[in-house]
């Protein structure tokens, strides 16, 4: 099972395309927001030329494994991202991640583009999607609650458990 290149998904304020060049400079000017850069790993270093390279060739690499979106309002303008990653279709799983560009903020196209891309992905085939956020990233939490995600179970042999993310650090 795969996503579909070149998918359009739109919902009643918003169309969510494929990545183009001409969205290159949006994200470079996104990824320099105070809050990007809070919670964005990529958003520190991000360049025009890696996000050219994003735009047109690392968002729509691999249709079997992920799925991203250029959020896009009325004017046509990249207004933030959206996708679906680390696909396992044996799983019937794969884990969401969005962001939306300071000019944009705090009219509900998160939560939009949020539940269009869970609403295909689960056309796909897909069970569960699942999202890790941050517990400071309160407006990323928000965006999940109101597109309806709620605490979830992990897989285990034995069945569904619940899960909490740990890491070990070198020193």
């Amino acid at each position: 099972m795969t996503f579909d290149r070149g998918m359009v998904l739109t919902t009643r304020r918003l169309a969510l395309r494929p990545f183009a060049e001409s969205d290159i400079d949006d994200v470079v000017e996104a990824a320099r927001d105070p809050e990007m850069l809070q919670w964005m790993p990529f958003a520190s270093h991000q360049t025009p030329a890696q996000a050219r390279e994003w735009c047109i060739r690392l968002a729509h690499d691999d249709p079997a494994d992920q799925i991203h979106f250029a959020v896009t309002g009325e004017g046509g303008r990249c207004e933030g991202s959206v996708g679906l990653d680390r696909a396992d279709w044996d799983a019937g799983q794969a884990e969401i991640g969005y962001w939306i560009a300071p000019w944009a903020r705090r009219r509900g196209y998160a939560t939009e583009a949020v539940r269009a891309v869970v609403a295909y992905g689960l056309s796909k085939g897909l069970r569960r999607i699942e999202l890790l956020a941050a517990h400071g990233n309160l407006s990323s939490l928000r965006v999940a609650e109101r597109a309806g995600f709620v605490r979830a179970d992990g897989v285990a042999p034995g069945g569904r458990v619940d899960m909490v993310l740990l890491t070990l650090e070198a020193t």
